[in-house]
């Protein structure tokens, strides 16, 4: 399992968990990462998967509107 797999199996157990973005979700993902201290390659993936995963989306309707998911 690559460091990366480890960050989504955590992290889609909290956003299952906290499905909006509030100060107990944000709480939630640093109370949860996985490798202990938060230094070298381990802790960047984190944050790039943390980034990635919660970041707002933007769509595009037909009637050329973006809504954000």
């Amino acid at each position: 399992m690559t460091w990366a797999e480890k960050c989504h199996i955590v992290l889609e157990e909290i956003l299952q968990q906290h499905p909006h973005d509030t100060p107990e979700r944000r709480k939630a993902i640093r109370d949860a990462y996985p490798f202990g201290e938060r230094k070298y390659w381990p802790y960047k993936v984190w944050c790039k998967v943390v980034s990635d995963m919660t970041k707002a989306k933007k769509i595009k309707t037909n009637d050329d509107q973006h809504v954000l998911i």
